[in-house]
């Protein structure tokens, strides 16, 4: 793609006023199409840094690039201060907006974050700069995790499984699959402990030394996992499919309806949020509680227990450890979160 001058995208005080989302509910496939076909932006939230640029995808390279090499690209265009800053009751948000967002975010740091998407692109934000990575793949990128700086993992359509181990991006042996299986949501508690899950039912786990297939019981569409310990991990899925893992084996459990389940993600243990029928509920330790009135979106990211966000197409809602909080994000329509405090993140949006 070719290269765009960055541009502000201005919020009005008077579109902050809550009002009731209908989430949609988007298989990879789906999202594929979507965000080919969309003009991708990614705004800057943040307080202090105001630097961004467009993003270009780079798809065909081979195993062993070393990213650090001549040809790789240094994306360095600084952007003008925003217009205006607005907050609504909850973090502050400084929007920026540049071509070809990735459409998933996973971070380390507030100097090591990740952007992977459409074309299997793969960048990094070091603090200073994005840089443009070669990618091993050029299928869709959905989710990326990682326990150490050198040891990222990212899942994708076709069963692409990648890693990053500090020096490039490789492709990674998987289990055998289904043809056609797309991987969804990847997430981990340690190096030795990772959990895939994909479309079909399919459900992988790491540790540390080899990937093997989980026994279920399954054969739904599984979107999202999320894990707190080697002996608590939460798989959901369409319809409404909820499996817990409790250290010894997967079990089915109520989820309290029957829509799909985008995403679970936790702060601990005991507050674990799922979005279901693009609604948040929150397990307390005990049982799932909700729908919760005024907590739409079909992306989640949590920071802790007492600082959550939700994406629902052009809102943003965050949990402040008491109530939730609706932003409205003018006429960018936003996919991906990840913040690094309170005060400080990224997103990605499209329109």
């Amino acid at each position: 793609g070719g290269r765009t001058s960055p541009t502000l995208t201005g919020v009005s005080l008077d579109e902050y006023a809550p009002r009731h989302i209908e989430a949609e509910s988007q298989s990879p496939q789906q999202r594929e199409v979507l965000m080919n076909r969309a003009r991708n932006l990614l705004p800057l939230l943040s307080l202090a840094s105001l630097f961004s640029a467009p993003l270009l995808t780079q798809s065909g390279c081979g195993d062993g690039v070393d990213p650090s090499s001549p040809s790789q690209s240094q994306l360095t265009e600084q952007a003008p201060p925003p217009e205006q800053r607005f907050c609504s009751g909850g973090p502050c948000f400084n929007m920026l907006s540049s071509s070809e967002a990735p459409a998933t975010l996973y971070g380390l740091a507030a100097n090591d974050l990740w952007g992977l998407g459409g074309n299997g692109a793969i960048i990094n934000w070091d603090g200073t700069t994005w840089r443009r990575f070669p990618s091993p793949t050029t299928s869709f990128i959905n989710s990326a995790w990682g326990s150490a700086k050198d040891n990222i993992w990212a899942v994708g359509n076709s069963g692409t499984l990648i890693k990053w181990n500090g020096t490039a991006w490789l492709k990674v042996s998987s289990p055998s699959i289904p043809t056609g299986v797309s991987f969804t949501d990847v997430w981990g508690t340690s190096a030795s402990d990772i959990w895939v899950v994909g479309t079909e039912g399919v459900i992988l786990r790491y540790n540390g030394t080899s990937w093997t297939s989980m026994s279920t019981a399954a054969i739904n569409n599984l979107y999202t996992v999320w894990a707190s310990s080697t002996t608590n991990a939460w798989i959901g899925g369409e319809l409404g499919m909820l499996l817990r893992w409790n250290g010894t084996s997967l079990s089915e459990v109520s989820s309290g309806g029957s829509e799909d389940i985008r995403q679970i993600r936790g702060g601990s243990a005991n507050r674990v949020w799922m979005i279901i029928g693009g609604q948040a509920r929150l397990w307390n330790g005990t049982s799932w509680s909700g729908p919760i009135s005024g907590a739409y979106g079909s992306k989640l990211f949590v920071l802790n227990d007492n600082a959550a966000w939700l994406v629902s197409g052009y809102y943003t809602t965050f949990w402040n450890g008491t109530t939730w909080i609706q932003t409205r994000l003018s006429t960018d329509y936003g996919n991906s979160i990840w913040f690094e405090s309170t005060s400080s993140g990224w997103m990605t949006t499209s329109y």
